[in-house]
């Protein structure tokens, strides 16, 4: 099989290149493994069997597939994890699953209605263990309130809205595989810049009357910020989505692409939320 590897500068896939063919040495394949940028692949179609995608070239994908729907040649993205730790035999126990199945070119997965539910379900059970720590702390200061009860809260719920923000952004780039930590950072970076409306939108006095617990009041608030933050959050992804369809199609590539491209999606998510706040700030 001829494997041809596409990213944004070529560096990293050089080096899992390297990987692939001690692997390939190791175990007796017979695969040719070649790496390239994602604005020279067309130049390898010709010589090419498969193509893995790296999450760095994942904007790009339209145009990789697009050109090998031409010459037949099946896509397969690579997860972030499989890069980042070179996960080889994963990577060809993939490469053994296509194979084995009838398809052109795997989609890249879109935003959807099921796969909002899907991101906030799975961001939410990741924060899960936290709030049940949080919870510990809760019951355990009604029973008796002793000083450590504070830092246990403060690094528990009191945190919530944050790992919830990046757990969405981190969750949706696994589901889309993108980059991972880049899209919760975007989430992350948006709640901090609207954390003050997110705030608004939660009346602590309609709470405070019925419970005398301190913790367990600030418990509830912060849980009922979450409903704005998931909004902020989903709001962020959606944004930076078409933002990355824009790039693509109207910014020209060069060999600081992949250097550029986050840096325009991010200053113009950041410039977004900055202006969404100076006018919730103003008419409200």
């Amino acid at each position: 099989m001829r494997i041809l590897l596409v990213c944004v500068s070529g560096l990293t896939t050089s080096m899992l290149a390297k990987k692939m063919r001690i692997y390939n040495e190791e175990n007796n394949l017979n695969n040719i493994v070649t790496a390239t940028k994602v604005f020279d692949f067309d130049a390898y179609l010709e010589f090419s069997d498969v193509i893995l995608v790296a999450p760095q070239a994942m904007m790009y994908s339209k145009i990789i597939e697009d050109k090998s729907k031409e010459k037949n040649i099946p896509v397969l993205y690579l997860s972030e994890d499989d890069l980042v730790f070179m996960k080889i035999e994963n990577i060809f126990q993939s490469l053994d699953t296509l194979g084995k199945t009838d398809v052109g070119v795997i989609e890249k997965v879109e935003l959807s209605v099921h796969l909002v539910f899907e991101i906030t379900k799975d961001a939410f059970i990741r924060c899960s263990s936290i709030l049940v720590i949080g919870l510990i702390a809760i019951i355990c200061d009604i029973i008796k309130t002793t000083e450590y009860i504070d830092v246990l809260y403060k690094s528990t719920f009191g945190i919530i809205g944050i790992i919830y923000a990046f757990s969405i952004g981190f969750t949706y780039g696994e589901k889309v595989k993108s980059q991972i930590f880049v899209n919760g950072l975007l989430t992350l970076t948006s709640v901090f810049i609207m954390n003050p409306i997110i705030h608004a939108f939660i009346n602590p006095n309609l709470i405070s009357i019925t419970l005398n617990n301190q913790y367990l009041f600030s418990s509830i608030i912060l849980l009922m910020d979450l409903i704005p933050v998931t909004f902020v959050s989903l709001l962020t992804i959606f944004f930076s989505e078409k933002i990355e369809k824009y790039i693509m199609i109207h910014i020209p590539d060069t060999s600081y692409s992949y250097f550029y491209e986050p840096m325009i999606k991010y200053g113009i998510v950041f410039l977004f939320f900055s202006i969404l706040r100076f006018l919730f700030e103003i008419f409200l």
